[in-house]
């Protein structure tokens, strides 16, 4: 059903092998304004942080996502940059457990979740905007 991925959702590699092959890209946080980027992985330990991947899903920043740094502010601790659903913030410690990738990216490093037949699902799972739950 999930097509035997390498890495969880969150794009950490599953086992060592898989580890050992991947790229192990740079922190979010060390970019600066006007560069762009593709998200690699939301390390494990962002995994650990409730608040910052709720912050993440709901603005679409997941692995395989396409950025742009808009602005970097050392006084403020913080970077402003610009994803699938508009601009977003976040604070250079927290943009430092994210991951990304810069110039050209094989694609084929992100797991796409399959569609299921007859689920009226028209795109796949992965790149759908987080809704939370009431």
């Amino acid at each position: 059903m999930l097509g035997h991925p390498e890495t969880c959702p969150h794009g950490n590699p599953i086992d060592a092998e898989v580890a050992r092959r991947r790229p192990a890209g740079v922190p979010l946080s060390s970019l600066e304004a006007g560069q762009a980027a593709t998200i690699l992985r939301i390390t494990e330990e962002a995994e650990e942080d409730k608040g910052l991947l709720s912050y993440l899903e709901a603005r679409g920043l997941r692995p395989g996502t396409s950025i742009t740094i808009l602005a970097r502010s050392e006084s403020l601790d913080s970077l402003t940059l610009d994803g699938p659903l508009g601009r977003a913030t976040l604070g250079l410690r927290p943009a430092s457990l994210v991951r990304v990738i810069t110039g050209d990216v094989d694609r084929g490093l992100f797991h796409r979740v399959p569609e299921r037949v007859g689920a009226g699902l028209s795109e796949p799972r992965s790149t759908r905007a987080y809704t939370p739950e009431r």
